[in-house]
């Protein structure tokens, strides 16, 4: 056999395909289905951030707040660079309680929305206008 028949098993689907895949179901209301693609494509990809994000809004949407909060988390953890997982992590936080966390994510929300130079009160600039 040749090519893609070379091959009894057969790949795994894309993360990207799973993610697709999770969000369908979940645009569906078929919570549980979308659930449990994302679960799976977690089991394969780990290091897929829009599968935990999905994981994140269909726990959410279940009302399971503090496990969506791990997956958002974990999410921010892979990569810190997502206004929307920021947001979510505002929010996240505000729902449980915790304004503390919740206060670093707004400022990290504040740093992606700038592209990333912002003055923090009281500190000294980075640069400073010739004399």
């Amino acid at each position: 056999k040749d090519g893609a028949q070379a091959s009894a098993e057969a790949e795994p689907p894309s993360p990207h395909l799973l993610s697709q895949e999770a969000k369908c179901y979940f645009k569906l209301g078929q919570l549980k289905k979308a659930l449990e693609i994302a679960n799976d494509g977690l089991s394969l990809y780990p290091e897929y951030p829009p599968l935990y994000i999905g994981r994140a809004e269909i726990l959410e949407a279940q009302g399971s707040y503090d496990k969506a909060i791990k997956d958002w988390r974990e999410a921010h953890d892979i990569d810190p660079y997502q206004i929307k997982v920021e947001q979510a992590l505002v929010q996240g936080y505000k729902k449980l309680g915790d304004d503390v966390l919740s206060q670093r994510h707004e400022r990290y929300v504040e740093v992606l929305q700038s592209g990333g130079a912002i003055q923090i009160e009281g500190s000294n600039p980075l640069w400073s206008a010739p004399e």
